[in-house]
């Protein structure tokens, strides 16, 4: 990607998966929403949604799928990360921890893949 062009983030519910993509997905950050922007994302949100589209968002040629919405725990990051999701949108857990620090080390420390750290 070109220097100083800003990286697009195209959030679309995971049921409107079939109304459009975008013409140049390798430059994109595709999120899938994992709770039900209808009921303004109150619900506790279906992570299966994420792992579900996952093979359809890799193969659009994204750059960085990312798993958005309902991650509840580390365990739970490292999970996505872990079956491929190139980042997260992580809100509540993260607001709610007494050490934000803390949680991201417990999510490093439970991949099963390469941890960074």
């Amino acid at each position: 990607m070109p220097p100083g062009r800003p990286h697009p983030l195209r959030r679309d519910h995971p049921r409107s998966r079939t109304r459009s993509r975008p013409h140049h997905p390798q430059e994109c950050v595709i999120a899938v929403n994992n709770k039900d922007i209808k009921t303004r994302e109150r619900d506790a949100g279906d992570l299966g949604r994420s792992l579900d589209l996952l093979p359809a968002v890799r193969a659009a040629g994204a750059a960085c799928p990312v798993s958005a919405s309902g991650i509840d725990s580390p365990t739970t990051a490292a999970g996505l990360l872990d079956a491929g999701f190139g980042g997260l949108l992580v809100g509540t857990s993260l607001l709610r921890t007494g050490s934000p620090e803390a949680w991201v080390d417990t999510m490093a420390g439970a991949r099963k893949g390469l941890a960074l750290r």
